[in-house]
């Protein structure tokens, strides 16, 4: 396994290459302060966040850590029709997050989104979920207000 490490604006983005990376050399683009892989993009929140991207060949696995402290993540997961009845119940809210139905949530755990995207090619229900530290709800609505979703994971 090797890992990599680049700098930009104050954000840091580690890439770990294996087998089953979607990485490529332009993942992350400073001069537009983009985060971008084979599934999503986004614009970088401001800060010294550290973005690790873990996601595979069919998943989305992006982790966001201040310090060593992991503080946000954006991952895809298979679900089923009473799971996103209960995050709909359960939410603040619904919106449109990256062109997609999404609900959000705030308490004084966490404030993210499940974004509820088309079934995979099992049937499966899919989301893709964002769950920040509250007190980062500033990196959480950067990500939520410009992510676009490029490809639709495929667990």
């Amino acid at each position: 396994m090797i890992a990599g490490v680049i700098a930009f604006s104050g954000c840091t983005t580690t890439t770990t290459n294996n087998t089953n990376s979607t990485y490529s050399s332009d993942q992350s683009n400073s001069a537009s302060n983009t985060f971008e892989n084979k599934f999503v993009s986004f614009t970088k929140p401001n800060g010294n966040l550290k973005i690790e991207d873990q996601s595979t060949d069919n998943k989305v696995d992006v982790m966001f850590y201040d310090g060593d402290k992991l503080i946000g993540q954006i991952v895809s997961a298979t679900t089923t029709d009473e799971n996103i009845e209960g995050m709909i119940t359960l939410s603040n809210g619904n919106t449109t997050i990256a062109g997609q139905n999404a609900a959000t949530y705030s308490d004084s755990a966490a404030v993210g989104a499940y974004i509820f995207i088309p079934d995979n090619s099992n049937g499966e229900k899919m989301i893709i979920h964002i769950d920040f530290d509250p007190s980062f709800s500033t990196a959480f609505n950067t990500i939520k207000d410009s992510l676009v979703i490029k490809q639709y994971p495929n667990e």
